[in-house]
C-alpha cells in the first residue's frame, strides 16, 4: 500500500467522516419516501379505479333498471292490448251466443205474428170490399134523401146490424114502452 493519497478530481474539499448509519439512513429515508410516495400513488390509483368502477356499476345498474322498466312497460302494454282484444272478442261471442239463446224461443212467435199480420191485412182488405159492396147494394135498394149523416149511419149499420141509433130516423131504433 502506498503512502500516497489519492485525491479525486471532483473533490471540492467538502468531506465528511463516514459512519455506517449515516449512509444507510438517507437512502433508507429516500427509499421509504419513495415507497410511501409509490404507496400513495398506488392508493390514489386504487381509489380512482374504485370510484370509476363504482360509477360504471352505477351507470350499468341505472341502464339495467331503465331497460327493465321500459321492457316491463312495453310488455305490460302489449299484454293489456292483447288481453283487451281477446276480452272484447270473447265478450262479443258470448253476447252473440246469449242473444241467440234468448231469442230462439221468440223466433216461432215472431213468425206467427208476421203470418197473423199478413192474414189481418188480407182480411181487412176483404172486409172493406165487402163493406163497400154491402153499402152500395143497400143504397141501390132504397130511395132516400142523402145527407152525410144518414150516409154514415147506413154504412155503420151495414157493418154492425145489431147497433141502433136512437136519434136518427130510419135507423131501426124503437123506444122501449
Amino acid at each position: 500500500m502506498s503512502d500516497r493519497l489519492v485525491v479525486p478530481e471532483h473533490d471540492y474539499g467538502d468531506w465528511r467522516r463516514w459512519e455506517m448509519d449515516e449512509l444507510s439512513t438517507p437512502e433508507r429515508e429516500r427509499g421509504q419516501r419513495e415507497r410511501s410516495r409509490q404507496e400513495a400513488i398506488r392508493q390514489q390509483l386504487f381509489k380512482r379505479n374504485a370510484e370509476l368502477e363504482a360509477l360504471r356499476e352505477k351507470a350499468r345498474q341505472e341502464a339495467y333498471e331503465a331497460a327493465y322498466k321500459e321492457g316491463f312497460e312495453e310488455g305490460r302494454q302489449a299484454g293489456y292490448e292483447q288481453g283487451l282484444e281477446e276480452g272484447r272478442t270473447a265478450g262479443e261471442q258470448e253476447l252473440q251466443r246469449q242473444t241467440q239463446q234468448a231469442l230462439a224461443p221468440l223466433l216461432p212467435l215472431a213468425e206467427r205474428y208476421r203470418e197473423a199480420l199478413d192474414t189481418l191485412d188480407a182480411d181487412m182488405a176483404e172486409g172493406l170490399v165487402d163493406l163497400a159492396l154491402a153499402t152500395g147494394r143497400r143504397l141501390a135498394g132504397k130511395r132516400w134523401t142523402l145527407t152525410p149523416r144518414s150516409f154514415w149511419i147506413s154504412c155503420v149499420s151495414c157493418c154492425m146490424p145489431s147497433r141502433r141509433f136512437p136519434d136518427v130516423p130510419g135507423s131501426g131504433y124503437t123506444r122501449p114502452t
